[in-house]
């Protein structure tokens, strides 16, 4: 039924309310921790519950529910790419602290790679492949701005990343001579 704590008012379990009503929810560093019925109830509302943890519920009522969710996810991530990369590169330039100031619309997701020629394709699962989709800042210092944006191939975009478009093409040559 759960592990018990022995607390200044007896002998409690995580949810067990004591007389006047403040509920156990356990001990963190030594000290009790006791909450609230108005917290308790907020916190712990069938509504609240289903809300924090739908995908989960479904997973532990139906995992077919739970796969069909994931899956869903997925489709809605291919059709609206331009959304989705423009929410992604939201929260990168807030973590990063660096100007947005594009729309959805200012996206055009094309079909292949405007630097390396390949097609597109969306990835499926959480690693990118090298012909996923990926919004490059084309000069990494004014953010995401207008006209600052272009959607590449993942591979062509971390080529440029760490380097210069001199560097770029000083490796280019390299290699061309030794494949000669």
């Amino acid at each position: 039924m759960g592990q018990a704590w022995q607390t200044r008012f007896g002998i409690f379990r995580h949810g067990q309310c004591r007389p006047d009503g403040f509920y156990f929810n356990g001990i963190s560093n030594g000290h009790e921790l006791w909450i609230s019925p108005k917290t308790w109830r907020k916190r712990h509302s069938v509504e609240a519950m289903r809300l924090q943890h739908k995908h989960l519920m479904k997973r532990l009522q139906d995992p077919q529910e739970c796969a069909r969710f994931r899956k869903n996810r997925r489709r809605i991530r291919i059709v609206n790419l331009a959304r989705y990369l423009w929410s992604s590169a939201k929260f990168r330039s807030k973590r990063l602290g660096i100007a947005f100031e594009i729309e959805v619309t200012d996206i055009t997701v094309p079909k292949y790679c405007p630097v390396l020629g390949m097609r597109l394709r969306s990835r499926k699962g959480g690693v990118p492949r090298a012909n996923s989709p990926s919004l490059d800042r084309i000069d990494p210092d004014k953010g995401y701005v207008k006209g600052n944006v272009i959607v590449v191939s993942w591979l062509a975009n971390r080529i440029k990343s760490d380097a210069t478009p001199d560097q770029i093409l000083a490796v280019g040559r390299f290699y061309k001579k030794l494949i000669r």
